[in-house]
């Protein structure tokens, strides 16, 4: 991981344990590599329930509980479908945060880049779209320092002392 996410993912898991909160992942695009990088953090086992790796459709459902319609009619990498990843996986663990990640890595397609983040609380879920240049492993790295940020963003906005 690189120092800057290192650095993100310090400060989220150290955040979560000043608040004592909990944590947990849906994944598709980031591949575990979002919950790899919070994980990497000594102390992460305080504070992450677990992490789901979604990358198929039947997955999302099963698993996630992704509403087939919203698959159907706006497909995987969708703002609807990262808002109940990010649900499902809150729900399904307890965890009081669910953060997702759906989005084209390609290597091409007129689309690549475009990524949803779904951040869950109690109080609600949000989600967030962006195009993200570079090749895939580019976008998938700017992805998780995204989704790591947007998770310590609500906790500070959430969790006020």
């Amino acid at each position: 991981m690189l120092t800057r996410e290192f650095k993100a993912a310090e400060c989220l898991v150290g955040l979560l344990e000043e608040k004592g909160l909990r944590i947990t992942a849906a994944e598709s695009c980031t591949g575990g590599a979002l919950a790899a990088g919070i994980i990497s953090i000594p102390g992460a086992s305080k504070v992450i329930e677990g992490s789901f790796v979604a990358y198929s459709d039947e997955i999302k459902n099963k698993i996630l509980g992704v509403p087939w319609r919203y698959l159907k009619k706006h497909t995987a990498v969708s703002a609807s479908v990262a808002g109940s990843m990010a649900l499902g996986a809150r729900q399904r663990t307890g965890a009081d945060i669910g953060l997702s990640t759906t989005g084209y890595l390609g290597p091409s397609g007129e689309k690549v880049g475009q990524v949803y983040i779904g951040v869950s609380t109690r109080q609600e879920t949000k989600v967030y779209s962006f195009m993200l240049g570079g090749d895939r492993e580019a976008i998938r790295e700017k992805a998780v320092y995204i989704a790591i940020r947007l998770a310590t963003k609500e906790i500070n906005d959430t969790w006020k002392k």
